[in-house]
């Protein structure tokens, strides 16, 4: 998405196929190869016109902020981020990028959801790093334990939400309630 802003574009959105009607965000517009040129946006429409739903990840230019920052409250009686995102597609300088169908897209919408995706994506973690485990090389899984037993030292996870639950994981915490 970096690169599409950087290549010219105002906005670059994630953007997943859903199957019936969608109650957040989605947009229209020419989809070839898994990119689409944004000819539209609209936000909780009864009936939305396409299945290309909004995931909340956006890149914006500098530029576009204006655009944004500008757009006056709508038909919900809320600034809607949708309506500065369709004032730039106006100019044919959004993109959007289609989630292949075995990616993992988790709302995080509503407190329910919310908690859903801590689950999901703890499980996912879990995972990971068992399955991670047993691919790693004797050299590796050797360093990968001095590193346990060392307090302090650098992980192999950049990501400290991941640290956080390797190092659960570790200690033998089996439920994200803990965490």
């Amino acid at each position: 998405m970096r690169a599409e802003v950087e290549g010219g574009a105002d906005a670059a959105l994630l953007v997943r196929r859903v199957r019936g009607p969608f109650k957040g965000g989605v947009i229209i517009g020419k989809e070839a190869g898994g990119r689409v040129q944004v000819e539209e946006a609209f936000e909780k429409l009864p009936n939305p016109p396409s299945n290309l739903a909004i995931t909340a990840v956006y890149a914006f230019s500098a530029r576009s902020m204006s655009a944004i920052s500008s757009v006056k409250p709508g038909r919900t009686g809320e600034s809607e981020l949708t309506d500065g995102i369709s004032e730039l597609a106006k100019e044919g300088r959004v993109v959007a990028l289609v989630m292949d169908d075995d990616e993992v897209w988790l709302s995080v919408g509503n407190p329910e959801a919310y908690h859903n995706s801590l689950n999901v994506s703890y499980e996912l973690a879990k995972t990971h790093v068992r399955d991670r485990g047993a691919r790693k090389s004797k050299y590796q899984q050797r360093n990968d334990q001095a590193g346990q037993d060392q307090e302090g030292s650098r992980s192999q996870f950049r990501n400290p939400q991941m640290e956080m639950i390797r190092f659960h994981l570790a200690r033998g915490v089996d439920s994200p309630q803990h965490l």
